[in-house]
C-alpha cells in the first residue's frame, strides 16, 4: 500500500496495544524497514508485530504526517 501523502510504500503492523474500544492499534511502517523474515511471514499471512527497534514508523519521516494527526479532543475518544 502507498502512503496517501507521499506515495512511499508502507505496511500497517499491529502494535500489540488495544484502543479503548478494544480494537488493535496499527502502526504504519516503511516497507523498506521490513526484514526478509518479516516479508516471508507476511506472505504466509502470519502476524508480524511492530517493533520500534527493527521497524521505522512512517510517521517519523513522512512529509505529510501532520495531515493525519487528529485534534486532541478527538484523541480522547480513541
Amino acid at each position: 500500500m502507498k502512503c496517501k501523502a507521499c506515495t512511499q510504500e508502507i505496511v500497517f503492523l499491529p502494535t500489540g496495544n488495544l484502543k479503548l474500544d478494544g480494537k488493535m492499534k496499527y502502526e504504519p511502517v516503511n516497507a523498506g524497514s521490513l526484514s526478509a523474515d518479516d516479508l516471508a511471514d507476511l506472505s504466509k499471512h502470519l502476524t508480524v508485530r511492530f517493533n520500534h527497534t527493527r521497524h521505522i514508523s512512517h510517521f517519523s519521516n513522512c512529509p505529510g504526517a501532520k495531515s493525519f494527526r487528529k485534534p486532541k479532543n478527538q484523541m480522547e475518544l480513541l
